[in-house]
């Protein structure tokens, strides 16, 4: 199997929308994938993913699924991040968390990394568990299943 995971074209968060140069690229897209053909399409319950979607769709002649879970804004609740401002942001737009990722320390933790005392007191660790399940859960519904020990999904 091949799996391709592709974020939404070029968006427009409030409302929920892509800009015209996201529309763009969701239309060129499904020209590139419909040069591999698809069995099946998946996009998050937002409405940028559905748009971006939507002409490889079209083109194919698919059906959209739609996953809620894999919607941004669940991970949001879980892995945003307070700033000094007191507003939040992902982690990836700290630069001290960010260097902390890059880190052997971290690394080392392996599939516990949400232990490393940077991510104390925050959701991290429930939302990447939760995250996780969903994303077991999808692929075993298509034959496979998470090797933990391997670090990689197997055919059952």
């Amino acid at each position: 199997m091949i799996f391709y995971l592709i974020r939404h074209g070029n968006p427009i968060y409030d409302p929920d929308s892509l800009t015209e140069l996201g529309h763009k690229q969701a239309t060129a897209l499904s020209k590139r994938l419909a040069l591999y053909g698809l069995d099946e399409i998946y996009a998050s319950s937002s409405t940028r993913a559905q748009m971006t979607a939507k002409p490889t769709c079209d083109l194919l002649g698919k059906e959209m699924k739609i996953l809620d879970w894999a919607h941004e804004a669940h991970m949001w609740e879980n892995a945003a991040l307070p700033t000094d401002d007191g507003s939040y942001t992902w982690p990836f737009y700290i630069p001290e968390i960010v260097e902390q990722f890059n880190d052997s320390t971290m690394r080392s933790l392996g599939g516990e990394w949400y232990k490393h005392p940077c991510l104390t007191g925050t959701k991290m660790k429930d939302g990447f568990q939760w995250l996780d399940k969903e994303l077991d859960e999808l692929l075993a519904s298509l034959g496979y299943e998470h090797n933990r020990r391997k670090g990689c999904y197997q055919v059952k």
